[in-house]
């Protein structure tokens, strides 16, 4: 075999090496559902390291209401743009947190739970909470966990390595 030249080598490692730092740019991505009353609050919590400014695009539903975006307990700036918030987060910023109420997740008097990453995650953690009488005809996928919690039924579900382009 011929030597390759240093700056191939470079070139190849890079290759290797970039894909797999984009691909764990959010550690974790943990969203809670609350249904109560006719409608779903959304808090997601997204956890990263970044070397760069990024323009983060979070998909919404359809219809929401007190929609916020916040950071260190401080609320960041975004706009609105084919059914997205776009926010710009930088290295200093290592959690962004989005919360909002909507009645899209409800339908036929089913929780039925639409999510997508907007960058792929380590981790990724659901939790469901609906009240202790709640009769679900069917989980899917699988749960990890039900519990009864404080009146109550916490249901949860745990996924690694999630790709960006995956859809629950």
């Amino acid at each position: 075999m011929k030597n390759i030249s240093p700056i191939w080598k470079l070139i190849l490692l890079l290759l290797v090496l970039v894909p797999n730092v984009l691909a764990e740019q959010i550690d974790f991505n943990r969203a809670i559902f609350e249904v109560e009353g006719g409608y779903v609050h959304l808090t997601n919590t997204l956890a990263f390291h970044l070397d760069e400014e990024l323009g983060l695009g979070i998909n919404l539903p359809s219809q929401f209401d007190n929609f916020k975006i916040s950071s260190g307990g401080e609320e960041l700036n975004y706009i609105f743009s084919e059914g997205k918030a776009i926010v710009s987060v930088g290295p200093k910023t290592n959690e962004v947190i989005v919360e909002y109420d909507t009645t899209d997740f409800l339908k036929d008097n089913s929780f039925v739970i639409d999510f997508e990453s907007p960058l792929a995650s380590k981790f990724v953690f659901l939790e469901v909470f609906v009240d202790d009488d709640y009769v679900a005809e069917k989980i899917n996928p699988e749960a990890r966990e039900i519990i009864k919690e404080e009146g109550n039924v916490k249901i949860t579900w745990m996924f690694e390595d999630f790709n960006q382009s995956r859809r629950i």
